[in-house]
C-alpha cells in the first residue's frame, strides 16, 4: 500500500470555479527545482483532501487526531479526511474529473491507494510526480527492495511513497505438518495435494 498524489490535485483551500481561465486556476506546485524547504513554505496554510478507507475507527483517528495534528503544529497544513469505502471511488472521482477538463483543483489531493489502483492512475497519466524523491522519510527505505520500488508489478518511478504493508502469516501445527511450504508456489501445491487441510481467513 502506498500513497500517490493525483495529478489535478487541490492546492488552496478553497474549491476554484471551474469556469476561470487557466490564468487564474490554482497551479499543482512544480517540486522539480525545489527544495523540501521550498515545499513546506509553500504548502504552509492550505488543507490537502486524502482520500482514505474509511473502516476502521482506529485508522480513521490516528489519521485525524494524530497525522492531523503533526500536518497542523509542524508545518501549518490542514488535513480533511475523505473516507472511501473502496479505493476505487477515489480513482473514479479523479478519472472524473480529468475527463470534464480539470487539470487543477481536484478535489482529492493525495489517495491511500492499493496496487491495482496504482496501476490504474499510473497507466491513464493520472498521478502527479515522480515526488518521492524530494521526501525526506524515503532515506528509511531500502531503494534496493522491489517492495519499495514496484506496487502490482508495476515500477513506481517516484509517484507512489510506502505508506503501509501487508504481510502472510502462516501458522500450522508441526504434528501434522513437518515442514512448511516455503513459498507461495509450494503452499498451492501443497495445498492441492492436501485437500481440506488448508484455510485461511
Amino acid at each position: 500500500m502506498g500513497a500517490i498524489a493525483t495529478s489535478c490535485a487541490n492546492r488552496q483551500t478553497a474549491q476554484p470555479d471551474t469556469t476561470q481561465s487557466d490564468a487564474t486556476q490554482p497551479k499543482v506546485a512544480d517540486t522539480s527545482t525545489l527544495t523540501w524547504d521550498d515545499i513546506l513554505a509553500q504548502a504552509k496554510g492550505t488543507t490537502v483532501n486524502w482520500a482514505m478507507w474509511g473502516g476502521s475507527d482506529n485508522t480513521n483517528a490516528y489519521a485525524d487526531e494524530w497525522v492531523a495534528g503533526q500536518l497542523k503544529s509542524q508545518y501549518g497544513v490542514t488535513l480533511n479526511r475523505v473516507p472511501i469505502n473502496d479505493t476505487v471511488e477515489a480513482v473514479n472521482k479523479v478519472v472524473g474529473e480529468v475527463q470534464a477538463g480539470l487539470k487543477t483543483g481536484g478535489s482529492i489531493d493525495l489517495i491511500w491507494i492499493n496496487g491495482e489502483n496504482f496501476r490504474t492512475m499510473k497507466q491513464g497519466n493520472l498521478l502527479y510526480g515522480p515526488f518521492t524523491d524530494k521526501l525526506p522519510a524515503m532515506a528509511a527505505y531500502n531503494l534496493e527492495n522491489p517492495a519499495v520500488l514496484s506496487d502490482f508489478g508495476l515500477p513506481i518511478d517516484g509517484y507512489e511513497a510506502p505508506y503501509t504493508g501487508s504481510y502472510y502469516l502462516m501458522v500450522r501445527d508441526t504434528a501434522k505438518v513437518a515442514e512448511p511450504p516455503a513459498n507461495f508456489k509450494a503452499l498451492l501445491t501443497w495445498a492441492k495435494a492436501n485437500p481440506g487441510r488448508f484455510t485461511y481467513v
